[in-house]
């Protein structure tokens, strides 16, 4: 049964027995009608608009920059959650490491390049590249950089002197010398010590073997020797003296330049050699980066901080020539003063470690008598 009345705002309110009904026509009328929630909905679209229009205004390079910081983070967190749930996972067929597959025993294996990945065979790596291949070069351009950026702050192993473990001096060639017959780098302070204790320079100080005067032939066949033990030191110091020309070799001046004009090769071993401590490698790294950022036409400010990363490290080394770039930076305001203040402790750190009271006696003293291998 139905009841009807009219109202006297001419609204039609009708009742309906059935209360399921009557519901239902009840929120049909409230979301078609006049609703009372239009004007908070404008008060709420001015007050966003406010809102952004005072945070545009009052924006920091602080404030974007802790953006982006929670936006990389919240990356690394999606990374490490889909690494963890992939750990045991083909990326391509998704067959997991507790199954078999063709009757044989799942091996998976890592992407080499990113490390981010597992792959069951070299055809489940091939089909999923497509997918995989800009993730990948990015977690390996990461990973170089963590490498390059993290690694090699300490003095490389060949610069310390062997029998009194000190880091030698930067230029290792000016307080040292090298010995062909055991590859090895004395410095000043113990070459001292040696000829007061011997009342001689005749042999090695540190493996005693008797010095030959210069004799080329002697030293190439010492050096031979070396190599044919498999010491990398030799063959380094030998591949010197072919490009010197030292030694009584011959010089191969068309392959020299070539050899020069390869920039990229260059650029390899000395980040071989960064990662490895070689503050010098270092400083040319430096170069090398200042080199491409600018070809990239790169602002001078982003040329400079790629350039002021290494130099920072070489600088800590000890490397004079890295701290002097970076007190010149400085003076021009293009690197900052913690920076320069910490490139200033790491450098005076370095060169108190280097110190010792041997070295200050034997400074200035030309070893003559000694056979010096550079």
């Amino acid at each position: 049964m139905q009841q009807t009345r009219r109202g006297s705002d001419s609204t039609q309110l009708t009742h309906v027995a059935s209360t399921g009904q009557a519901a239902s026509r009840t929120v049909f009328s409230r979301r078609v009608g006049p609703s009372s929630s239009t004007k908070p909905k404008e008060s709420c679209d001015k007050r966003f608009a406010g809102a952004n229009s005072v945070s545009s205004q009052t924006m920091t390079l602080a404030d974007i920059a802790n953006i982006q910081s929670l936006l990389s983070k919240r990356e690394e967190d999606v990374h490490a959650l889909l690494s963890k749930q992939l750990e045991d996972v083909c990326a391509n067929c998704h067959v997991p490491t507790t199954r078999t597959k063709a009757g044989e025993a799942v091996v998976l294996k890592r992407c080499t390049a990113c490390r981010l990945v597992k792959y069951c065979s070299v055809d489940c790596q091939k089909a999923h590249r497509k997918y995989h291949k800009q993730a990948c070069k990015k977690r390996a351009a990461e990973l170089k950089d963590e490498q390059l950026y993290e690694q090699g702050l300490e003095r490389a192993e060949g610069d310390f002197c062997p029998i009194c473990t000190l880091p030698i001096p930067l230029p290792m060639s000016e307080h040292s010398l090298h010995f062909v017959c055991c590859m090895k780098r004395v410095c000043d302070g113990c070459l001292l010590a040696s000829e007061r204790q011997r009342g001689s320079t005749d042999t090695c100080p540190f493996c005693r073997t008797p010095t030959n005067d210069g004799d080329d032939e002697s030293n190439l066949a010492m050096i031979q020797k070396r190599i044919d033990a498999g010491d990398a030191e030799a063959f380094d110091f030998l591949a010197n003296k072919y490009y010197f020309g030292a030694l009584g070799l011959e010089t191969d001046v068309k392959r020299a330049i070539e050899l020069s004009l390869v920039l990229q090769w260059a650029v390899k071993h000395w980040q071989l050699a960064a990662v490895k401590g070689h503050a010098e490698s270092r400083h040319w790294l430096g170069f090398a980066e200042g080199r491409k950022a600018t070809r990239q036409h790169a602002p001078i400010e982003m040329v400079v901080m790629s350039m002021s990363r290494h130099f920072l490290i070489s600088a800590k080394l000890g490397y004079k020539d890295s701290f002097d770039l970076i007190e010149k930076f400085f003076s021009h305001g293009v690197v900052t003063e913690a920076q320069y203040a910490e490139a200033l402790k790491g450098y005076q750190d370095a060169s108190n470690e280097v110190k010792s009271h041997q070295r200050d006696e034997a400074r200035g003293v030309v070893w003559h008598s000694f056979m010096d291998g550079n």
